[in-house]
């Protein structure tokens, strides 16, 4: 269920990134709530939680270090935050490659359409989005 949970989180994120750019407060801290709700509903407060917390702690500094770097913005860091608390620890390594190809994918199909050749702010919460979803369908699915 929290699979699901951080799928559909990330997917409404990635809606709010592509049409007004920002992704709230409320969506992302709100989100993670919820996220480890059902986490803990599933798995138990036991020994299981805790390379979910590690994995959220990953996210965090790759986060805020990607956003004072000027790479990304501070909700999508923030987004990065709540997607990462959803694998254990032993797996983070493999979401967060799924989402810097999908990044790269979607940075290099703006290059290839922006017509005009001006600057363009990607919205980087559809490529979290995106790594997401191929690393629960393809990645954790056939591998683990």
């Amino acid at each position: 269920m929290y699979i699901v949970g951080a799928i559909l989180l990330s997917g409404v994120a990635a809606c709010f990134d592509v049409y007004t750019r920002k992704i709230p407060n409320w969506l992302t801290l709100g989100g993670l709530l919820i996220l480890w709700g059902f986490l803990i509903w599933e798995q138990g407060v036991g020994s299981v939680i805790w390379p979910h917390v590690m994995s959220l702690a990953m996210g965090c500094v790759v986060g805020v270090g990607f956003f004072y770097l000027g790479f990304m913005g501070g909700g999508d860091g923030k987004l990065l935050m709540l997607v990462s608390s959803s694998v254990p620890f032993d797996r983070w390594l493999y979401l967060m490659l799924c989402i810097a190809l999908a990044g790269g994918v979607q940075a290099l199909l703006v290059l290839i359409f922006n017509q005009k050749r001006t600057t363009h702010k990607i919205p980087y919460g559809v490529a979290i989005f995106v790594g997401t979803l191929v690393y629960f369908a393809w990645v954790d699915w056939y591998f683990f």
